[in-house]
């Protein structure tokens, strides 16, 4: 289970030895079929063209959307009884990684930083948070170009951070308020 979507991804999960390559957001139909292919006996018959990229998934069609209830009610149908629990920590999660976003941009704590980013974008798709995902992608192709460039002279503009922390706390309005 990943958050990379990419064919070359996938494609290199699947020479180390995968039996399958499954992308978040997850998607039921998705889930079902890498779990109807488990086999303790045999590989599932996975050929490169049917990666889950080339096919209709559940995605952001409005890059402005700030919760996708389909997204989060596919969540829902996975985790059932412990979607509360899942919310819970995801909310808690995110608050603490925003902090830790808004902190320190030194060389020293980019991978780290990175990381942070990577969880949070990850985390948001999965949930249905959408336009806090999109933050979170920005911060991290951001963080992954000045670790490869070794050029550090990038900061994200406080109103940026700003902005997706307030992002964060109308997703966390919209969750609470659909979970009622």
């Amino acid at each position: 289970l990943t958050a990379h979507n990419t064919d070359e991804m996938r494609q290199k999960c699947l020479n180390t030895g995968m039996q399958d390559f499954l992308t978040k957001p997850v998607r039921r139909d998705m889930l079902e079929r890498c779990i109807s292919c488990l086999d303790i006996w045999q590989t599932p018959d996975i050929s490169f063209e049917q990666s889950p990229s080339n096919q209709d998934e559940i995605s952001p069609a409005d890059q402005n959307e700030i919760f996708a209830q389909d997204i989060f009610n596919a969540y829902q149908d996975i985790m059932g009884e412990q979607t509360f629990k899942g919310v819970d920590l995801y909310l808690t999660e995110t608050e603490k990684l925003i902090a830790l976003l808004k902190e320190d941009w030194t060389a020293e704590v980019l991978g780290t930083l990175n990381r942070h980013a990577h969880s949070l974008r990850s985390s948001s798709a999965t949930i249905g948070a959408i336009a806090l995902s999109n933050y979170a992608e920005i911060i991290e192709k951001q963080t992954e170009e000045m670790l490869d460039s070794q050029d550090y002279s990038f900061v994200p503009d406080q109103s940026f951070l700003n902005d997706m922390e307030d992002c964060f706390l109308n997703t966390k309005k919209q969750i609470e308020d659909y979970m009622r």
